[in-house]
């Protein structure tokens, strides 16, 4: 379930970039589009908590630095990723301390927690890219916890969060096409193949899944 323990972010214009006026969240953020504007100038910042059946997924914070360090020396983690390992400890933390995705645009990479043992044991979130004006989804995972359906758990929910929550018209997932797992994990959240693309050198595939199409996947709808 979305549990809203956050704020939306509102554009101080007013307009509401990347969300689709199909859906129906987006009735519900034009009015509080409208009573920020009317109420105050500043930017409401958000503070994202959803909890899955086995997982909680929240802000990224500087005392994940440890864990998200070790997360990725792990060469068979970043093996697809084009990604490098963090230099040390404080690099990490250096990283969570800057990242603004979630001050800027109301989205972001999310700490996953398992319920269970109350530990970090990967990442999983939409991410906003202002250069292509999308918002696409991504995750990693401790190797111990993969095909263990964790990646499918947690990226479903957070696509649920995009579309019902957020209003969002259209999410993308990036794989390199030897990253057989993670396409799997991204055809089981409903995403189709759209086309190929340069990864870092390596041929690459995008999918992408549109709110309608969710919309008419999703079950009890």
């Amino acid at each position: 379930m979305v549990t809203e323990t956050f704020r939306l972010r509102i554009n101080i214009s007013g307009s509401l970039t990347g969300w689709c006026s199909e859906s129906p969240a987006f009735g519900k953020l034009q009015n509080v589009s409208d009573q920020a504007k009317t109420t105050s100038n500043q930017i409401m910042y958000k503070r994202i908590y959803i909890e899955t059946q086995r997982t909680i997924l929240r802000n990224l914070e500087t005392d994940d630095a440890e864990r998200f360090y070790a997360l990725n020396l792990d060469k068979e983690v970043l093996k697809f990723t084009g990604d490098k390992p963090f230099e040390n400890i404080q690099t990490a933390k250096d990283f969570i301390t800057n990242y603004d995705q979630y001050e800027k645009y109301g989205v972001g990479r999310l700490a996953v927690m398992e319920k269970i043992t109350s530990k970090f044991i990967g990442w999983c979130g939409l991410k906003y890219s202002h250069d292509k004006d999308e918002y696409d989804i991504g995750f990693r995972f401790f190797r111990q916890y993969w095909n263990k359906g964790f990646a499918t758990e947690t990226a479903k929910v957070c696509l649920e969060f995009g579309f019902n929550e957020l209003g969002l018209c259209r999410i993308v997932g990036r794989a390199m096409k030897e990253n057989i797992a993670s396409i799997k994990v991204l055809e089981k959240i409903g995403m189709t193949f759209k086309e190929s693309f340069d990864f870092d050198g390596q041929e690459g595939e995008i999918f992408e899944i549109t709110n309608k199409e969710y919309e008419e996947r999703s079950p009890n709808r």
